[in-house]
């Protein structure tokens, strides 16, 4: 993956903040004056951003800097089922590092009932108390949700 621009690093900070003073953006980008004077002018001359009064002066994003920002609609991904794999991928790395008994398995496949009624990703871990002597199964359902348009997670024991 290419390391994003110090342009769309300005342009990220300006959103996330809100606005903020000169000097706090050249420290939080890490660049020098020379090359912040340089990529402030150019993003006034696109009229990305604005000036606007604070103690040692500051920028903002315009409308126009904002609308910039947007995602295009187009996804890089041909099907939702597609990313499936990377968050299977991603419980399995995490288990790995944290020494889990755990891995991720892909059911959105296995729909039977009708259209988001089954969860898409499931994880499943066990968890053993040594001093309860116990051991607990743990069923983590991973479900995108078309009403919440982002990734639902729920836990049972």
């Amino acid at each position: 993956m290419a390391k994003p621009t110090d342009r769309d690093r300005l342009l990220w900070l300006l959103n996330e903040e809100g606005g903020t003073s000169n000097q706090q953006a050249k420290t939080i980008l890490n660049v020098s004056d020379q090359r912040y004077g340089l990529l402030k002018e150019e993003l006034l001359s696109e009229a990305l951003i604005e000036k606007y009064r604070c103690h040692s002066g500051g920028i903002a994003l315009t409308a126009k800097g904002v609308k910039h920002l947007v995602p295009s609609p187009e996804s890089a991904v041909g099907k939702e089922a597609d990313l499936y794999q990377e968050l299977i991928k991603v419980i399995d790395n995490e288990a790995y590092d944290n020494e889990e008994n755990a891995f991720g398995f892909d059911i959105g496949s296995l729909r039977n009932r009708g259209k988001w009624t089954n969860p898409d990703v499931v994880k499943f871990s066990v968890r053993n108390y040594p001093r309860q002597r116990i051991d607990k199964l743990i069923v983590t359902t991973y479900l995108r949700s078309k009403a919440m348009a982002k990734m639902e997670c729920r836990s049972y024991l």
